[in-house]
């Protein structure tokens, strides 16, 4: 493992612990932090580890995953200035997910204690967390419902509109991350091969476009649709 120690500056206002802490504040966070840089491929935590501190991405990309079965599931994409370990923090303190920088990321690393003393002294940050929890306890339940219940195409466009939103496209609807298909097996439940299959067959919609490991967003509205009206059809089967 390559992890290292920068003195790298945080200057994101884009950040949620800096948009959201007091500015008094601002200068204890930076005395009391530690800026951690990781290559491709590390970890960052591991499921069942020791929760001592939580995370905010500088820069970079990181996949959440959590065992199921004998295989992995990929709940939740982060990019520049969102929160790592979240997950972590209650009764039992582990981590109940990994952590894996998909490509050269630094991070933000707050000990636990300095995070229980932000959340006490700064009502915004804590108010603001409230909802950043309540959007993410959402979306996980409705992608876990999705999961087992939703046909395979569906679960490919909708990580196809997951991608997009975590990291963004450019203007003409290209990916800005290349997600590996293996990764995309991971994130809707299903085989390298469906990943394939399914992205063929939505290339030939004429809903995306691929070219190498590229992928580009064509008709972003029929990828909403078909996640909605697979999402009924599962609920009319059941």
């Amino acid at each position: 493992m390559s992890k290292s120690f920068s003195p790298v500056e945080c200057h994101r206002e884009d950040c949620f612990l800096c948009r959201n802490i007091s500015t008094d504040w601002l200068e204890m966070v930076r005395m009391k932090r530690s800026v951690i840089s990781y290559k491709k491929g590390d970890v960052i935590f591991r499921e069942g580890e020791e929760v001592k501190g939580i995370y905010f991405i500088l820069f970079g990309k990181v996949k959440v995953d959590m065992s199921w079965g004998d295989k992995s599931y990929i709940v939740r994409l982060a990019g520049d200035g969102r929160i790592l370990g979240h997950r972590g923090f209650g009764l039992d303190s582990v981590y109940p997910v990994k952590a894996t920088a998909l490509e050269d990321t630094t991070v933000c690393y707050i000990p636990t204690e300095l995070f229980r003393t932000l959340l006490r002294t700064n009502p915004d940050f804590l108010y603001e967390l409230t909802f950043f929890y309540a959007d993410e306890l959402k979306r996980t339940e409705r992608r876990m419902k999705n999961l087992a219940h939703m046909p395979v195409k569906g679960r490919i466009a909708e990580s196809l509109l997951y991608i997009d939103f975590a990291f963004g496209s450019d203007l003409d609807g290209r990916l800005k991350y290349r997600m590996s298909r293996k990764d995309m097996a991971a994130m809707g439940g299903t085989t390298y091969e469906s990943v394939i299959r399914m992205l063929n067959e939505l290339s030939a919609d004429g809903w995306i476009s691929l070219k190498d490991k590229d992928i580009w967003i064509n008709e972003k509205e029929k990828l909403e649709n078909c996640c909605l009206n697979a999402s009924s059809q599962a609920k009319q089967t059941k």
